[in-house]
């Protein structure tokens, strides 16, 4: 079962492409995996495990292929065949538009968290050369 840091997360998000922070937010997908869940006969219990879960998908945290598999261990009272079903309609409706992200994201969680650039202001020495060098670029 995976589990996932706050921390974690948010330094996803730092580099999730815009397509899918946009889906992440999207009520219409919240409607689509909803009607997904539901035609499986999935109860209002279940349905925000799935949810969550295919938040991992989206976050590049978990597979695509692996949704099943994940769904059938944190939802190990339900029928395989439920799972099965949400987790093919899931991947052909909902993953598909994102193939391509979710490819060049996909990285499960370690240990280690992401390490991102910290963006430093420039300190008075470094303005003091861009301006110095503006001058000249000016003057030439």
């Amino acid at each position: 079962m995976i589990s996932i840091s706050q921390q974690q997360a948010l330094q996803r998000w730092d580099v999730l492409p815009l397509s899918i922070r946009q889906a992440t937010w999207s009520p219409e997908l919240s409607a689509e995996l909803k009607k997904i869940c539901e035609g499986e006969h999935l109860t209002e219990l279940v349905i925000p495990f799935v949810f969550r879960t295919v938040g991992y998908v989206l976050f590049g945290f978990l597979h695509p292929e692996d949704l099943g598999r994940e769904l059938k261990e944190v939802l190990s009272s339900v029928d395989s065949r439920a799972i099965d079903g949400v987790s093919s309609q899931i991947n052909s409706r909902v993953f598909s538009r994102f193939k391509d992200d979710l490819a060049k994201i996909y990285a499960p969680p370690s240990a280690e968290p992401i390490k991102l650039e910290e963006i430093k202001r420039p300190s008075s020495a470094d303005s003091a050369f861009v301006a110095t060098s503006a001058k000249e670029a000016a003057t030439a």
